[in-house]
């Protein structure tokens, strides 16, 4: 045989909790990184926008922001 699949309940609970599972791993990611970009934004303007350390922390931050967006977006469809 090519594969198998399993079907009944025990078999969905558990494919719903490893998707639940990823999701609330990629929302704790994004909040995380809200937190980091957050934190980044405020010392490279408090700091006269000099602080180019925290300019790159704050560009990664939202760029991971984005993707992990997209990643939750794209499995709740």
């Amino acid at each position: 045989g090519i594969g198998r699949i399993n079907i009944g309940a025990s078999y969905i609970q558990a494919m719903l909790d490893d998707i639940s599972a990823r999701i609330n791993s990629s929302v704790f990611d994004i909040f995380d990184n809200l937190s980091i970009l957050t934190n980044n934004v405020q010392g490279y303007f408090a700091g006269g926008l000099m602080d180019d350390a925290k300019a790159d922390n704050a560009i990664e931050a939202a760029n991971n922001i984005e993707t992990k967006t997209r990643e939750v977006a794209t499995k709740e469809k």
